[in-house]
């Protein structure tokens, strides 16, 4: 294999890792096209570190059965602007996707986690986006993404002032049928990302003496349901 892609669910990791060892024995490099912000974390009892390439990928799209996916707007993956990262960027050319390299990957990703952050209160619900058009509802997902970037910036991230009136302006201009990835696996049953997604923001939240309470409230409802 030239490259190995990875872009299972988050708790799907360790299944994806058994993978490894074939697929990468001429050392093959591993994209890990997932949420959160421990791609190399999750991957790295099976593949060295440096070989891994975490890439961030925005992609409003539902599966609404296992053969039919709805896609509402254009494919943007951001993928750190080193020596690997411009290796995978090629493997996308001439494809409908938008590839950003940045050299603030770590940013990137806890830009990503805090407007993932907002989708939690949508999963607990069971109510796709128009429910934030609610004030109440608005202002939790201000206090949800406050905290988000508090943790983000202790982590060494660079995130603006206004990030989290920016989530929730994004989430108010999305159609109000709208379901992200966390609501939609609750909908349909399936395991939902919470570790990844609401989990870091905690952990990381603790390791860095950032307060976390609103974030730790839903990751304890989500987890019970």
């Amino acid at each position: 294999m030239d490259w190995v892609i990875v872009a299972t669910k988050t708790y799907d990791a360790p299944g994806a890792g058994v993978w490894m060892e074939h697929l990468c024995r001429q050392g093959a490099p591993v994209a890990v096209i997932q949420n959160g912000v421990e791609h190399r974390e999750r991957f790295a009892s099976y593949v060295p570190a440096e070989r891994i390439v975490p890439v961030i990928i925005d992609c409003p799209a539902e599966r609404r059965t296992p053969e039919r996916v709805h896609q509402r707007g254009p494919v943007e993956l951001f993928i750190q602007a080193d020596m690997l990262g411009r290796s995978l960027a090629t493997i996308f050319h001439g494809s409908r996707a938008q590839v950003t390299l940045t050299v603030d990957f770590l940013s990137a990703a806890w830009r990503k986690l805090c407007i993932n952050s907002a989708g939690s209160i949508s999963a607990l619900l069971g109510k796709p986006a128009g429910v934030f058009h609610d004030e109440a509802i608005g202002r939790a997902t201000l206090e949800v993404v406050r905290e988000c970037a508090a943790v983000g910036r202790a982590a060494g991230a660079i995130l603006d002032e206004d990030l989290p009136q920016k989530v929730l302006a994004q989430y108010r201009n999305f159609p109000v049928d709208s379901v992200n990835s966390l609501l939609a696996d609750r909908l349909a049953g399936r395991p939902m990302e919470t570790d990844a997604r609401i989990g870091a923001i905690v952990r990381f939240g603790g390791q860095h003496c950032v307060p976390t309470p609103c974030n730790s409230l839903l990751l304890s409802l989500l987890e019970a349901i």
